[in-house]
């Protein structure tokens, strides 16, 4: 008899697929008894019962893939977990460290700037402290000049030997050249009496030169007539 009206011809192949529903059915465990009518709606819900498991299957698969991927990647980032830390430590002691070398340096630049400073101060007192000594120096041989003039001068006066052009050395090597104003015939005495002579001829040149207690007799007269004036 044909089933649900249809004709015989349509029997066989609605008949087929309805055993091959029932086979699937089965072969899933499901055996509760089904009719025909039903059957075109159990077979849909069959096909999509079987495309989700389908999709269920390659999901976990796909889940067990990235359950490895993610375990590989763990393993990974535990060792990169422990570098990372390192690398955070030694960034905060350089940190730190550029902190204080910052910090010393601008502590040297200024010590520095105020050596600097002070090294100028010292440089301008010396300079005007070399300038006042200069200026006193100037003052005094003037003051020298002056009072070695008016010394001349006053030996010229007095008839007494001028020194003239001499040097003065320490020791028994000291010698003074004297020269007179008004040349006179040389007269031949002692040394003593030469001295004699200085001290109460005027006009009269001797050569008393010859014994260092002569010269510092003329040097102490020389001193004496300064100290004078």
């Amino acid at each position: 008899e044909p089933l649900g009206g249809m004709p015989a011809i349509m029997a066989d192949p609605f008949g087929e697929r309805f055993q091959m529903l029932r086979t699937r059915l089965q072969d899933l465990r499901y055996h509760q008894p089904i009719d025909v009518a039903s059957a075109p709606l159990i077979e849909a819900l069959l096909a999509d019962l079987c495309s989700s498991n389908d999709q269920l299957s390659d999901m976990r698969r796909q889940d067990d893939g990235q359950s490895q991927e993610l375990m590989q990647t763990q393993s990974q980032v535990h060792p990169l977990r422990k570098e990372n830390s390192r690398l955070l430590r030694e960034n905060n002691q350089l940190h730190l460290e550029l902190i204080t070398s910052a910090e010393d340096a601008a502590r040297a630049n200024k010590e520095v700037t105020e050596a600097s400073r002070r090294v100028e101060k010292q440089n301008t007192d010396l300079r005007f402290a070399v300038a006042q000594q200069t200026e006193r120096v100037r003052r005094a041989e003037e003051e020298n000049a002056g009072l070695r003039a008016r010394f001349d001068a006053s030996l010229e006066q007095t008839g007494k030997v001028l020194p003239s052009g001499h040097e003065v050395k320490s020791g028994r090597a000291r010698r003074e050249h004297m020269e007179a104003h008004s040349p006179v015939a040389p007269l031949s005495l002692p040394p003593s009496a030469g001295v004699g002579l200085l001290k109460g001829s005027p006009g009269v040149v001797t050569d008393p030169l010859d014994s260092d207690d002569d010269n510092a007799e003329l040097l102490r007269l020389s001193e004496a007539q300064m100290n004078a004036l």
